[in-house]
């Protein structure tokens, strides 16, 4: 079972902020990373990306920060109790890798978040795990693509959207 613990869409920290956990979290984190930074993950440094996201898994040493500038991120702690099947998907876990654009996963974080905080619905719980297993399942096939991707092509996410559209429009 997954427990939806805290989280957070698009918070932002001034230039001097450094997260360090020494002794990591007794839970897991994702972050989806909006910026480049440097993320030092079991003493092994990472340069990241924009729009990346990363899985730690508890209990694991960490710190990260923007040396240019602001940081950014989206990010949701979680536990999962009984069952890791959520995260089956994920042989490399503690390993940052690219997504595309971030807003996606933006989207799902806060609609969890609004389940989990303020709708009384008697659904509400499974919604938010509905919306957590979607989430999952895009950055498994984001992690999947990962030797494939490339930050290049900025038309990617238009001709996407575009594509719906055309596909909507059709009588």
């Amino acid at each position: 079972m997954v427990t939806i613990i805290d989280g957070g869409f698009g918070t932002r920290h001034e230039s001097s902020f450094i997260m360090s956990r020494p002794n990591g979290l007794p839970h897991y984190v994702l972050l989806i990373i909006r910026c480049p930074s440097i993320f030092t993950i079991h003493n092994i440094n990472y340069s990241v990306k924009e729009n990346s996201a990363l899985i730690i898994k508890p209990n694991t040493p960490y710190s990260y920060h923007n040396p240019d500038g602001p940081y950014s991120d989206d990010w949701l702690h979680f536990d999962l109790r009984d069952s890791c099947e959520s995260l089956e998907y994920f042989p490399e876990i503690n390993i940052p890798f690219p997504i595309g654009n971030h807003s996606i996963y933006t989207t799902y974080i806060q609609q969890i978040l609004w389940e989990q905080a303020y709708n009384n619905a008697p659904l509400a719980k499974e919604n938010a795990l509905c919306l957590f297993n979607i989430v999952i399942h895009n950055l498994a096939y984001a992690y999947a693509q990962k030797d494939h991707f490339t930050y290049a092509n900025s038309y990617y996410e238009k001709l996407q959207h575009l594509r719906l559209q055309v596909q909507n429009s059709i009588t």
